[in-house]
């Protein structure tokens, strides 16, 4: 009764692992982790590089406008936001993408 039972475990132990590489790999999460720093923004992706960057273009004299550029993980430019109702006392600010900025 003991060389059966003997039998199943060691074929259940060798069987094992073909069933844990069968299973379909699992994709890691579209999320995002922010860090930032004194003059941009660093956003990682799940695997931990750098996805996107972003960093505010400041205007002198202030024309109560904001934007902020969008990069990518190598810094290249991808698109401007603007924001045109960025004021002190305002803390939701909205961003949009205007025609012709690049």
């Amino acid at each position: 009764m003991k060389i059966p039972s003997g039998f199943t475990f060691i074929a259940l132990l060798l069987f094992f692992p073909f069933v844990i590489y069968a299973r379909p790999k699992i994709a890691l999460p579209n999320n995002y982790i922010m860090k930032s720093k004194d003059d941009h923004s660093e956003i990682f992706s799940a695997d931990g590089k750098v996805a996107y960057q972003y960093g505010l273009e400041l205007d002198a004299p202030s024309t109560g406008e904001t934007r902020i550029t969008l990069k990518d993980g190598s810094t290249k430019k991808l698109f401007n936001l603007v924001a045109d109702h960025d004021f002190c006392e305002n803390h939701k600010t909205t961003f949009t993408q205007r025609k012709g900025l690049s």
